[in-house]
């Protein structure tokens, strides 16, 4: 799968992330411009449900990034 973009909320403003998929792996490495945000997966390996992360953030954003991606996956 090739990188995408998403909108996500941010200190109450959008932000645009480019989201990385890894080759073999069911992970997603988010970046902001070339600065490398963190990484982010499925906690039951499925593209629903509960994310995890390797950096701190909020509950919501992890919601909202988490959905984003599950969303984008159904139509590729």
């Amino acid at each position: 799968m090739n990188p995408f973009d998403i909108e996500v909320t941010v200190s109450n403003k959008k932000e645009k992330l480019q989201v990385v998929p890894f080759d073999k792996e069911n992970k997603y490495k988010l970046l902001n411009g070339e600065k490398e945000v963190g990484t982010v997966w499925p906690a039951d390996g499925e593209n629903g449900g509960l994310w995890k992360s390797d950096v701190f953030m909020t509950h919501q954003q992890l919601i909202e990034i988490g959905q984003k991606i599950a969303q984008r996956n159904q139509y590729v």
